[in-house]
């Protein structure tokens, strides 16, 4: 009886917090609906909604063989969103000056980002579920002298890594002489 008991008082209070949090959703579309922060916000949560959705759906369906490279994919699309929301917070919303050396970084990080990402996802070298002689037998001839695929890969996607952070640090340039407590979070 009790254990009956505490599920329903759960599941009542459960489904109380659901429809305050609907009730809260609605209004706030309804009172920042015409604000483009909210309205950037709102796609960027429907575009990672999708984009899970889809994951998750060739996941159920076993169409990843390697769950290392499913977890990989999702985390690169998470990072993705992320700082393609910051990008476009910082230009559209907040209406910030962005000078010739941060878009030059911004191309660079994406053209890398995107061929290192590229070369992960088809080509195969690496296979975790086999063993390490029969996972050697998929490394690919070298294109530059001792770099196969998967080397070129990790090296693309440092130099990603490393335009993404200079990315950041240049959008924050002109932060230097704002006063912590007016600064935007």
């Amino acid at each position: 009886g009790d254990i009956i008991e505490h599920f329903n008082i759960t599941s009542v209070h459960t489904k109380q917090w659901y429809q305050r949090r609907v009730r809260g959703v609605y209004q706030e579309i309804k009172e920042n609906k015409k604000k483009p922060a909210f309205k950037l916000r709102l796609g960027t949560f429907f575009i990672g909604v999708a984009a899970a959705a889809i994951l998750g759906l060739t996941g159920a369906f076993g169409l990843w063989a390697d769950h290392s490279m499913y977890n990989v994919v999702a985390i690169v699309i998470d990072i993705g969103l992320y700082l393609a929301y910051y990008v476009i917070n910082k230009i559209y919303v907040r209406r910030e000056i962005v000078e010739r050396n941060t878009v030059i970084t911004l191309v660079s990080a994406t053209m890398f980002w995107a061929t290192a990402f590229m070369l992960f996802l088809f080509t195969k070298s690496t296979d975790t579920s086999l063993s390490p002689a029969e996972s050697r037998a998929l490394n690919s001839a070298c294109i530059f002298g001792k770099l196969d695929s998967h080397d070129l890969w990790h090296s693309l996607s440092s130099v990603a890594m490393f335009l993404t952070e200079i990315l950041l640090l240049n959008m924050e340039d002109d932060q230097i002489s704002v006063k912590t407590a007016d600064l935007y979070f």
